[in-house]
């Protein structure tokens, strides 16, 4: 056996060699190759999916934005209102236009005049002789919030109704809808 290795060293070390180099190219082109491709499509499937997520993220942010700023909006401009509806009552008290029933009404809310008369939902509805299940007191109660009100001279409306053109501008200068 040594004096086969001795002899043909040579060709022994050239089969090795391209046995060698088989076994490596195989292992390339079957094996390395692949697994690199397909780690590139992952991550390329990877980054598409991201790309995807961002702009969901996005849209979802600019639609919370979108909504939190008609919700301010809305918030600025009610408040507006309140503050029209509370000046054009003062001046209606101003000028003794308002009755102390009516007053009182105004200044408070349907749950603290309840509690103020120690009423129920239901003996309020018997008082004033509603019939109406679902809501009909509360509907009442800001109905008589609404008739308790009074002609304004027209230079005094003309002002308070200036002052809620200006607040509702200012809201819409404040939080502008796009």
């Amino acid at each position: 056996m040594k004096e086969f290795i001795k002899q043909n060293w040579f060709k022994l070390s050239f089969a090795t060699s391209v046995i060698l180099i088989g076994v490596s190219i195989f292992y390339y082109f079957v094996i390395f190759i692949p697994e690199k491709e397909e780690i590139r499509v992952k991550q390329e499937q990877l980054k598409i999916e991201q790309a995807k997520q961002e702009e969901v993220d996005k849209q979802t942010k600019e639609e919370q934005a979108k909504l939190e700023s008609k919700e301010a909006l809305d918030s600025c401009i009610s408040s507006a209102k309140s503050h029209y509806t509370e000046l054009w009552n003062n001046e209606c008290e101003y000028l003794g236009e308002i009755s102390t029933t009516c007053k009182e009404i105004l200044d408070l809310s349907y749950q603290e005049y309840l509690e103020k008369y120690k009423l129920t939902a239901d003996d309020y509805k018997k008082q004033r002789g509603i019939t109406a299940e679902f809501f009909g007191d509360i509907t009442d109660y800001y109905q008589r919030r609404d008739d308790c009100s009074c002609r304004l001279p027209t230079a005094k409306a003309d002002r308070v109704d200036d002052t809620l053109q200006k607040d509702k501008e200012e809201c819409f200068k404040k939080y502008p809808q796009k």
